[in-house]
């Protein structure tokens, strides 16, 4: 018999790999999926094998009789017949839910700007780790917009397939933070949804600099966090501790990028907090961007910023 972890158990496990603390054997689907429990006579060896997981450890099985819920695990129910490379084997018998199935399984109950929010910490560049200085780690994307898509279209028509590609077309890839990832998301939200509903840039884009920006801060490029590139334009999203301190090497990477004609604007999480800051925010970005802006109303836009703000990532300790 076998486990296969969900949930907040397997986003722990797959920030590992990506991370490379954790190996992995390879790929499975619907067969090794059917042999997957959720009892102690499953779970108890497996943990032995595993880094240490927070309780209860989430599991996913195929039937609902299989379910257990205790403190030492919480099991959810997918009847599904799951696609090919679903899986991930982690070891003999002990398997975790792939990025792309984790996600769709993150879809239910959740409203269409926490499944964007969702899908874009999948796609970013950042892992909560709530072991470290600000709560979260820099690691290689674990899946993309694309990758989302295709496996939503495998698994076929359903209410969670629906919202993960309704989701998806609203998701950036590449945010390096939970700020980036709110921001990103407020200003490219469409206007009906509560957005400023910029068009996307991309995010942490990598700027070539010229003699003088390199002479600035010695190095050949720099990475800007929101960046429309055909306009020169950067927003830099200034947390509050990974900024904290560094606010003179901020401004010297803004005028190095200054050197090469962008034009850089700095926002943190109390502007975000903030509809009234963030509609100043839209009618500068609108300006240099060359658009005609068509904004929700303030109240609607802040209803926005506060379902942004409240949404939480999973919490745990890579």
């Amino acid at each position: 018999m076998s486990i296969c972890l969900c949930g907040e158990s397997a986003e722990k496990a797959l920030d590992l790999i990506a991370l490379k603390k954790m190996g992995q054997l390879g790929r499975a689907g619907q067969t090794a999926f059917e042999t997957c429990r959720a009892g102690k006579r499953e779970l108890r060896p497996a943990l032995e094998l595993l880094p240490p997981l927070e309780r209860p450890v989430h599991l996913l099985v195929s039937r609902q009789e299989l379910r257990v819920t205790d403190a030492l695990s919480k099991s959810h129910v997918c009847t599904s017949i799951l696609p090919a490379d679903s899986l991930i084997s982690l070891a003999p018998e002990i398997y975790v839910a792939s990025p792309e199935l984790n996600a769709l399984l993150e879809m239910r109950g959740r409203s269409r700007m926490e499944r964007a929010l969702v899908i874009m910490g999948y796609c970013g560049i950042f892992a909560i780790d709530e072991g470290s200085e600000d709560g979260f780690v820099r690691r290689p994307q674990l899946t993309t917009v694309s990758r989302l898509r295709e496996f939503a279209e495998q698994m076929g028509f359903g209410s969670h397939t629906l919202g993960l590609l309704e989701a998806a077309r609203l998701a950036l890839e590449r945010a390096r933070s939970p700020l980036e990832a709110r921001l990103a998301l407020a200003l490219t939200a469409p206007a009906a949804l509560g957005g400023l509903g910029i068009v996307k840039p991309e995010l942490n884009a990598t700027i070539k600099l010229g003699k003088e920006g390199r002479a600035l801060v010695g190095s050949a490029h720099v990475d800007g966090d929101i960046v429309w590139r055909d306009q020169r334009i950067v927003i830099e999203a200034n947390g509050r501790f990974r900024h904290e301190g560094r606010f003179g090497e901020d401004l010297t990477r803004a005028s190095a990028l200054e050197s090469e004609r962008y034009s850089v604007r700095f926002v943190t999480s109390q502007q975000l907090r903030s509809a009234r800051q963030m509609l100043i925010l839209g009618r500068w970005l609108a300006r240099h961007l060359g658009l005609d802006a068509d904004f929700p109303e303030r109240e609607r836009l802040q209803g926005l910023l506060n379902e942004l703000l409240a949404f939480e990532y999973h919490r745990y300790s890579l």
